[in-house]
Protein backbone atom coordinates (compact mmCIF):
# COMPACT_ATOMS: atom_id res chain seq x y z
CA UNK A 1 0.00 0.00 0.00
CA UNK A 2 1.10 3.81 -0.69
CA UNK A 3 -0.28 6.67 1.30
CA UNK A 4 0.12 10.13 0.10
CA UNK A 5 -0.64 12.91 2.68
CA UNK A 6 -0.89 16.46 1.50
CA UNK A 7 -1.33 18.66 4.79
CA UNK A 8 -1.96 22.25 2.39
CA UNK A 9 -4.43 20.34 0.55
CA UNK A 10 -5.83 18.21 3.04
CA UNK A 11 -6.25 15.57 0.82
CA UNK A 12 -5.46 11.59 1.16
CA UNK A 13 -4.86 9.17 -0.68
CA UNK A 14 -4.09 5.25 -0.47
CA UNK A 15 -3.40 3.22 -3.08
CA UNK A 16 -3.51 -0.67 -2.02
CA UNK A 17 -2.37 -3.61 -4.37
CA UNK A 18 -3.19 -7.21 -3.97
CA UNK A 19 -3.79 -10.78 -5.36
CA UNK A 20 -0.60 -10.80 -6.70
CA UNK A 21 0.42 -13.83 -9.62
CA UNK A 22 3.67 -14.39 -11.43
CA UNK A 23 2.67 -13.48 -15.00
CA UNK A 24 6.00 -14.59 -17.51
CA UNK A 25 8.19 -14.41 -14.25
CA UNK A 26 6.77 -10.51 -13.71
CA UNK A 27 4.75 -10.58 -10.29
CA UNK A 28 1.72 -8.26 -11.19
CA UNK A 29 -0.87 -7.70 -8.08
CA UNK A 30 -4.13 -8.25 -9.85
CA UNK A 31 -6.55 -6.01 -8.46
CA UNK A 32 -5.81 -2.17 -7.10
CA UNK A 33 -7.78 -0.29 -4.89
CA UNK A 34 -7.02 3.78 -5.18
CA UNK A 35 -9.03 5.92 -2.09
CA UNK A 36 -9.20 9.48 -2.20
CA UNK A 37 -9.87 11.51 0.53
CA UNK A 38 -10.87 15.15 0.26
CA UNK A 39 -14.06 17.08 0.44
CA UNK A 40 -15.66 13.76 -0.56
CA UNK A 41 -14.21 9.90 -0.18
CA UNK A 42 -13.62 8.68 -4.01
CA UNK A 43 -13.25 4.85 -4.12
CA UNK A 44 -11.61 3.35 -7.51
CA UNK A 45 -11.86 -0.57 -7.88
CA UNK A 46 -9.28 -2.14 -10.36
CA UNK A 47 -9.66 -5.66 -11.41
CA UNK A 48 -7.20 -6.95 -14.34
CA UNK A 49 -8.83 -10.22 -16.48
CA UNK A 50 -6.09 -10.67 -18.69
CA UNK A 51 -2.28 -9.32 -18.69
CA UNK A 52 0.96 -9.69 -21.64
CA UNK A 53 4.47 -8.15 -21.34
CA UNK A 54 6.94 -7.68 -23.48
CA UNK A 55 4.62 -8.20 -26.47
CA UNK A 56 4.77 -6.40 -29.53
CA UNK A 57 1.19 -4.50 -30.07
CA UNK A 58 -0.84 -3.50 -33.28
CA UNK A 59 -3.18 -0.70 -32.67
CA UNK A 60 -5.51 0.17 -35.89
CA UNK A 61 -6.63 4.21 -36.39
CA UNK A 62 -8.53 5.49 -38.98
CA UNK A 63 -8.60 9.05 -39.82
CA UNK A 64 -12.28 10.31 -39.72
CA UNK A 65 -12.99 11.66 -43.56
CA UNK A 66 -14.75 14.92 -41.60
CA UNK A 67 -11.32 15.51 -40.04
CA UNK A 68 -9.39 18.87 -41.39
CA UNK A 69 -5.35 19.65 -40.91
CA UNK A 70 -4.25 22.74 -40.96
Amino acid sequence: SLTEINPLIKRTINLFYGDYQNINTILFPITREIIVDDENQIKIALNFKQQEFNKELSVTFNIPSNYKTK
